[in-house]
């Protein structure tokens, strides 16, 4: 036979303050009725959204600071010789010693 209760928890008693406090909050709160509680959680909720909207007023924009951006020069050879003269801006990432070796192994043994 199958058996498909499920294992019972062991009751552990309340240790702690905080969870007898908590046991006691959770109790007064179930006494309350319905109405009373919707009014306290929008209430409080309430407060939060406007805690939040005086945020944006309280609380300075950044100041975001950046330098133009140089405009490329006509197509041709001066595009090419310009932007090897510059710095990538790419994120590279280093590449690890594993890597390298693999593309020396593999450019070897490229035909010419």
């Amino acid at each position: 036979m199958k058996n498909d209760k499920l294992p019972q928890t062991p009751y552990f008693p309340d240790i702690s303050r905080y969870t007898r406090w908590l046991n006691e909050m959770k109790e007064k709160e179930k006494r309350i009725s319905p109405k009373k509680r919707q009014l306290i959680w929008g209430f409080v909720m309430g407060v939060l959204f406007m805690i939040y909207i005086t945020s944006f007023f309280q609380f300075p924009d950044p100041a975001v600071g950046h330098q133009p951006l140089n405009p490329l020069p006509a197509t041709g050879k001066a595009v090419g010789d310009s932007l090897k003269k510059e710095k990538s801006m790419t994120f590279d990432m280093p590449v690890d010693s594993f890597e390298q070796y693999l593309k020396k192994v593999i450019h070897e043994k490229l035909p010419e």
